[in-house]
C-alpha cells in the first residue's frame, strides 16, 4: 500500500479540514469530552496492544489494525465526506459499490499510514494530549504515540455521536495528513479524469490485489 500512501498530502491544520465544509447533517450533539476520551482511550490501548506487541510481524499488525480501525470509524460517513458532491449524482448502484470497496481501500490504507510509525523497537506509550469542539456536531481529540528515542507521532481523531448511540471517528489526522482531505483530492484527481465508474475501477483492482 505505499504508492497508494504516497498521494496523501500533508494538511497544516484541522482548520484546512472545517474550510472544506466536511460535514454531514447529524441529528446528535458533539460527543461529550468525557465519552470522547473514553472512546479513544480503549482505541489507543488497542493500538498499543498491536504496535507494543513485538511478536507481531508487519501482516499480522495490518490485519489487527484494520480490525480496530474498523470498530473505531463510521466507514459510511467517512465515504461520503471523501466523495463529495459525486455522492449525489452517483446513481444508487454506484455508492453500494463504491462503499462496499472504499472500506477495505482506506482501512487498509489508514492501517499501514499508522503501522509506518513503527520504528524498530516496539511502541511504548500513548496519551491523550488535547481535545476541542469543532462544530455543534463533531469534536476532535488528539493523541500521541511514543517510542523509546524518537519523538511523538500525533493522531487527531475527529468523531461524532453516530446513530446507534455510540462515538465513531469521521476522520483520522495523521502527521497532519488527514485521510479525508487527502483521499478526497485523490479520488477527485481520478474523477476528473476517468470519471466516477473510473475510479471504482481503480478501487476494484487495488481491493483485489494480493496483499
Amino acid at each position: 500500500m505505499r504508492h497508494a500512501m504516497a498521494a496523501w498530502r500533508p494538511v497544516r491544520s484541522l482548520i484546512y479540514v472545517l474550510m472544506l465544509g466536511l460535514c454531514i447533517g447529524s441529528a446528535y450533539a458533539a460527543p461529550t469530552p468525557e465519552t470522547a476520551r473514553a472512546m479513544i482511550d480503549q482505541v489507543g490501548k488497542e493500538v498499543l496492544g498491536v504496535l507494543g506487541n513485538a511478536e507481531l510481524n508487519g501482516e499480522q499488525q495490518q490485519t489487527q489494525l484494520i480490525e480496530l480501525l474498523q470498530r473505531a470509524i463510521n466507514l459510511d460517513i467517512t465515504g461520503r465526506l471523501i466523495l463529495g458532491k459525486q455522492w449525489r449524482t452517483a446513481t444508487p448502484e454506484q455508492r453500494e459499490e463504491y462503499l462496499k470497496l472504499f472500506k477495505p481501500y482506506a482501512l487498509a490504507n489508514l492501517a499501514s499510514r499508522i503501522r509506518a510509525s513503527n520504528a524498530k523497537v516496539p511502541l511504548q506509550t500513548f496519551t491523550i494530549v488535547d481535545q476541542k469542539a469543532l462544530s455543534d456536531s463533531d469534536l476532535v481529540v488528539s493523541t500521541d504515540l511514543f517510542w523509546p528515542g524518537y519523538p511523538p507521532y500525533r493522531l487527531d481523531w475527529r468523531l461524532r455521536d453516530a446513530d446507534d448511540g455510540t462515538v465513531k471517528a469521521i476522520d483520522v489526522v495523521v502527521q497532519g495528513v488527514s485521510m479525508v482531505v487527502s483521499q478526497r483530492s485523490e479520488f477527485s484527481s481520478v474523477i476528473s479524469r476517468d470519471g466516477l465508474e473510473g475510479l471504482l475501477e481503480q478501487m476494484r483492482r487495488q481491493v483485489e490485489r494480493p496483499a
